[in-house]
């Protein structure tokens, strides 16, 4: 008796799992540097973060320049999107990340990790108007007021100085009024990309404060321009998640453009060279279609 049902399980086990395999976007999380570390790095007109997930990520203050650095191990080839969030705290929803320009100020989003690697590599160089991005704002603000400076903004996934390397830079400056003002707790920049063209199999990619890992205003910046992880008010709930529908969009032509939210549609910089789709793979519609035979073939087996 006790075999029958076995077999009878087992019947139902195959049919329903034969699609439960998955992949699952890619994420590379981001959180501001320990506050005890930070004073002791070169300043910058910013906030240095540091990667979520890194068992060896280490400050070394000892070194001239002062550097923190780890690994992060990273497989591009598992799916087909990636997405970067820059989180206020990883650890407690009671931080947020308060960003505050006028006139040109400009402030970036900036990603660097690498490893050293051999043969050739492609490169995908992916330009800002193909890459999504969503804002959660803090709880009873208004939504903040910035343009996406979408012709100095990417995603690249290629080979520089001998090693393969994930490079981004997201670009948001002043609004309408002349002013940007962003009050997050998080940011979230998703891209597709193809996963046949890129390095295959989980890589550990260096990454550290000396690789541009931060949200800087830069040097030419205005002496107005704020940038600090503050407490959220003591009666916020739930931050408010969404698209920058409304921003102005400014594409490499340096005029701002008002446009409605970027559509899906490559430059060299240290860095080496920015809002909305993105999405995972799965067969959900098999996995149910399978669940349903599966269920009919046990019961006809059992009846």
């Amino acid at each position: 008796m006790t075999s029958s049902i076995m077999s009878k399980c087992l019947v139902l086990l195959l049919a329903t799992s034969w699609c439960t395999k998955r992949t699952f976007a890619v994420t590379i999380g981001m959180q501001p540097l320990r506050e005890s570390d930070a004073p002791s790095l070169p300043q910058i007109k910013g906030i240095y973060f540091e990667p979520i997930g890194s068992s060896d990520y280490v400050c070394h203050k000892n070194l001239i320049p002062r550097d923190c650095n780890g690994t992060l191990a990273v497989d591009l080839s598992k799916d087909s999107s990636i997405t970067f969030e820059w989180v206020a705290s990883d650890s407690s929803s009671s931080k947020y990340i308060s960003l505050r320009g006028a006139g040109q100020d400009a402030v970036n989003f900036e990603f660097l990790a690498q490893f050293a690697c051999d043969g050739a590599v492609p490169k995908q160089a992916i330009d800002g108007d193909k890459v999504s991005v969503s804002f959660d704002f803090i709880p009873n603000a208004a939504v903040g007021e910035f343009s996406y400076n979408q012709g100095l903004s990417f995603i690249d996934f290629e080979k520089f100085g001998g090693n393969c390397r994930i490079s981004s830079v997201m670009q948001f400056g002043a609004g309408p009024s002349g002013e940007l003002n962003l009050d997050i707790t998080r940011a979230s920049f998703t891209v597709n990309y193809n996963n046949t063209n890129v390095v295959q199999g989980s890589q550990l990619y260096s990454i550290g404060t000396s690789k541009h890992n931060w949200i800087n205003f830069g040097s030419t910046a205005s002496d107005s321009t704020i940038y600090s992880i503050k407490s959220l008010p003591v009666d916020a709930s739930s931050p408010t998640t969404a698209p920058p529908n409304g921003a102005p969009i400014v594409p490499s032509d340096p005029t701002p453009t008002l446009a409605p939210a970027p559509t899906e549609s490559s430059s060299d910089t240290d860095n080496n060279r920015g809002v909305t789709s993105g999405g995972s793979s799965g067969c959900s519609f098999m996995h149910f279609a399978m669940s349903t035979v599966g269920i009919i073939m046990t019961l006809l087996y059992m009846f």
